[in-house]
């Protein structure tokens, strides 16, 4: 449903989201995503471009998908413009737990939660595979100058 709305209202050649292959970076989408309407959700959102994109908007997907379920549109908004940051810090992170450097590994996610993103990492049980979710914290986050 997130997504045919968002298809219906969002997608056409007059707003810049027509789809390009090869071309759906995270650095070229992500602006036009937080500019949509702002109570979308980002699940849905990530639904639509896997099913409608899918081997345009990898890591658009896997972008919107690390972001618990119910964000919106507006909370990234209110990472004031820090959200491209997000992907490469949590590579960094994820590095540095995986060397076993978790001084480093807390210092990065405590840089995380400067820019609005508080982390939660969840263990799947059978696997033992580690998931990360990132939460928008307003309380964290300072509003963009108007």
């Amino acid at each position: 449903m997130w997504y045919r709305r968002f298809k219906t209202a969002y997608v056409n050649e007059d707003n810049g989201l027509a789809a390009t292959p090869g071309l759906w970076t995270l650095s070229d989408m992500l602006p036009k995503i937080v500019v949509t309407n702002a109570d979308l959700d980002v699940h849905g959102m990530a639904q639509y471009f896997e099913q409608m994109h899918r081997d345009e908007s990898v890591d658009v997907v896997r972008f919107l998908r690390k972001f618990v379920r119910g964000t919106l549109v507006k909370d990234l908004r209110r990472l004031a413009g820090r959200w491209n940051e997000l992907p490469g810090l949590d590579n960094e992170r994820i590095a540095a737990l995986t060397r076993r450097d978790i001084k480093e590994g807390h210092r990065i996610a405590l840089e995380i939660g400067r820019i609005g993103v508080a982390l939660s990492e969840t263990k799947d049980p059978r696997t033992g595979k580690i998931t990360t979710n990132w939460k928008v914290e307003p309380a964290l986050v300072s509003e963009p100058n108007a």
